[in-house]
């Protein structure tokens, strides 16, 4: 009878360490797409940056070929919900590791500002659900002529 009452809690103990596990692979509350643009042409590929404000793991997702992006965090699909600041990377040529940043920013399809966290001025507020987030950017400034 004492075997019987410890494999009952044993089979229990392990229903609710599998049930916790489930609960920790869901996905994130918040499914986040858009497409991406400069000047309403969607750009042909880069990296768009989630990050959230009040502190946590980022997000970073491939721009396709059409301009689209979907979200992922880490392997899971979508965001938490919150504030997040955005960056976006996109380059009409392959960026090396012996280019000066002057000269990979020269190569930039979108204006500077947008490159990273600490410079952008784009923000996103991720609410439960869908959130559809086009992104409409600025061009970097035109390359004087030779």
């Amino acid at each position: 009878m004492k075997n019987s009452k410890t494999i009952d809690r044993l089979v229990v103990c392990l229903f609710a360490m599998a049930a916790l596990l489930q609960a920790g692979c869901n996905d994130l509350p918040a499914t986040v797409s858009g497409v991406v643009s400069v000047g309403g042409n969607p750009i042909p590929d880069g990296k768009i940056g989630f990050y959230p404000v009040a502190g946590g793991p980022p997000a970073v997702s491939n721009i396709g070929p059409d301009g689209k992006y979907e979200v992922r965090t880490a392997s899971r699909d979508g965001l938490a919900t919150g504030e997040y600041l955005v960056s976006v990377t996109s380059y009409d040529q392959e960026i090396t590791m012996g280019m000066s940043q002057q000269e990979a920013l020269s190569h930039s399809r979108v204006a500077y500002k947008y490159t990273s966290r600490k410079t952008t001025d784009l923000k996103a507020n991720i609410v439960d659900g869908e959130n559809d987030l086009p992104f409409d950017l600025e061009p970097p400034p035109k390359k004087p002529k030779k």
